[in-house]
């Protein structure tokens, strides 16, 4: 029985720099029922003869003035002959079994519209960062998870080819999460799959189109106008799921700024993320984001290489300022709150650190603002071991380990 079809697209514009290295990832496929269509989307360098020089029958170019990254995506579907569809950014590149993988996933349940698998990141020189990508989300929950922001790159995901072409093409009056409006429509029908493994890499870079805060927000506004309609009317007559959407496409934005070291924007869109939707600071993981400060992706959550003490000087300066700039109900009812985050995640951060000194302060300090902290187990078992101090945890857990093994 023969195998179906993958076809991959792969847009380039002006990708000379890594493009061999992205195809060289496709021939070293295990699966070998593919076609490659590479879109050359205007490029001004030597993209084409790159590709050209590429000695594969499955390989084919279409060349094209520039249109963008939704347009190039469009032309290789228009022209792909596979049961699936992959998309491979010129700059990103794969795991050998990444195309067998997902397929066989497809192939054996056929209620899944899609699959998307967790992932590298890597910088300019192909090393591997020390941040992975590994979102994994229930069936149930991924179309609401994703109302949040897109949280998986097109690297990571096969999709049935008629399934997609169903909901339409990519929008081409987006310049960004395009992707993410594509796999919204997608799920709001159709099941996404998580394939638990590390299967593709994501590069990130200065200069590449996901560092460039302010055009993903603004594109982010647009594909959520195309969701919940106007902003006309004032937030608060809006439904409980588009104030959290809002909420956390303005806390997107915010830490993409910090990214940038725009840190007066960053809090500006932190203010609006709250003001819209004031759960915003009622999260741990907001506050983990602003204390990770300007790390890129592939460097954030890596709490040794983060000043600590320094961003959270900063974070809880700008937060008093915050709090005192919103409405006052807000203030007298969840400041507590607020603040009980704020030093959970920073807990959080001096325990990845390992220091366990600063640790221990910082999570009492969340406690004594909201004791209902210790119902999470996540949390409770951090402050035990803070508390029990570094060398009598390890002494209990090799001990745990010891009783396993002989059991």
């Amino acid at each position: 029985m023969s195998l179906p079809l993958v076809t991959i697209i792969i847009p380039a514009y002006n990708a000379e720099r890594f493009i061999h290295t992205t195809i060289e990832s496709v021939l070293e496929q295990t699966y070998p029922s593919w076609e490659l269509i590479v879109v050359n989307d205007g490029s001004t360098d030597s993209t084409e003869k790159i590709v050209s020089q590429v000695q594969d029958n499955r390989i084919k170019i279409i060349c094209q003035t520039n249109q963008g990254l939704s347009a190039a995506r469009n032309s290789g579907i228009l022209q792909a002959k596979g049961t699936y569809l992959s998309f491979l950014d010129a700059d990103d590149k794969w795991h050998p079994s990444f195309l067998s993988q997902c397929t066989h996933t497809l192939e054996t349940n056929l209620d899944i519209a899609a699959v998307y698998t967790h992932h590298y990141h890597i910088d300019e020189s192909d090393t591997v960062l020390p941040t992975q990508g590994r979102p994994t989300v229930s069936q149930s929950n991924f179309h609401k998870r994703l109302l949040e922001g897109g949280f998986f790159p097109p690297v990571t995901v096969m999709v049935r080819a008629n399934t997609l072409k169903q909901h339409g093409l990519f929008d081409t009056e987006l310049t960004s999460v395009e992707d993410w409006d594509m796999w919204l429509r997608l799920s709001k029908e159709h099941y996404f799959q998580c394939i638990p493994q590390l299967l593709a890499y994501y590069r990130v870079y200065p200069g590449s189109m996901s560092t460039n805060a302010a055009r993903m927000h603004r594109n982010r506004m647009l594909v959520l106008h195309k969701w919940f309609g106007s902003q006309s009317e004032h937030h608060s007559t809006w439904s409980s799921t588009k104030k959290q959407a809002y909420g956390f496409a303005y806390r997107s934005a915010c830490f993409d700024y910090l990214q940038q070291n725009q840190t007066r924007q960053a809090w500006q869109h932190l203010k609006k993320a709250a003001s819209i939707w004031p759960q915003t600071l009622q999260r741990v993981d907001t506050f983990y984001e602003l204390l990770c400060g300007n790390k890129t992706k592939g460097y954030r959550n890596q709490a040794k290489t983060i000043s600590v003490a320094q961003n959270a000087n900063e974070v809880f300066e700008r937060l008093d300022t915050l709090l005192e700039s919103l409405p006052s109900p807000f203030i007298s009812h969840q400041k507590k709150l607020v603040y009980s985050n704020a030093y959970a995640a920073l807990g959080m951060m001096h325990d990845e650190a390992n220091d366990w000194t600063n640790a221990k302060k910082a999570f009492l300090q969340a406690i004594q603002r909201n004791l209902y902290l210790l119902l999470s187990n996540g949390l409770a078992k951090r402050l035990i071991r803070v508390l029990l101090g570094k060398k009598v945890w390890q002494l209990k857990e090799t001990m745990r380990e010891s009783f396993a093994k002989s059991n």
